[in-house]
């Protein structure tokens, strides 16, 4: 491939994102990564954010699947990462994609097997489970 050719679709992390996206919004069709983390990749990577995702070489992609991989080895802070202070590991990691959806459902069920998952509707008029009072009643009105 010569050097800046342009590709309609490039792969990054396992997603294919549309080329004529610029870089900054573009990572944010990633999973797990948002629009703040996504500039700041762009910044840590030394990149342009106009510049479109169509127009990057394998190099500077391969940048930027690095800085996914390990953002707070880039300089990255840690308060930008999804996942803080593992349970397992105890480290500060940042998880994307399909490994996220799984993680969040392992965390689910964790705290469902502790008994600290409530899971509550915010809608009006439902009931919860712990309500122990009874709904009111509508007022009967007698005929005189």
């Amino acid at each position: 491939m010569s050097n800046r050719e342009y590709r309609h679709i490039v792969r990054i992390m396992g997603k294919d994102i549309d080329g004529s996206k610029s870089l900054s919004n573009g990572l944010t069709s990633i999973k797990g990564i948002g629009k703040r983390l996504a500039n700041a990749i762009v910044r840590t990577g030394d990149f342009r954010s106009d510049v479109r995702i169509g127009n990057l070489t394998d190099p500077e992609v391969e940048k930027i699947e690095k800085i996914i991989e390990d953002p707070s080895g880039h300089g990255i802070p840690s308060f930008m990462l999804n996942r803080r202070k593992d349970l397992e590991s105890g480290r500060d990691l940042h998880i994307i994609g399909p490994d996220l959806e799984l993680q969040n459902k392992n965390d689910v069920d964790f705290m469902r097997s502790i008994k600290s998952w409530k899971f509550h509707t915010s809608a009006r008029h439902e009931r919860w489970v712990f309500q122990k009072q009874e709904p009111a009643l509508p007022i009967i009105l007698k005929k005189a």
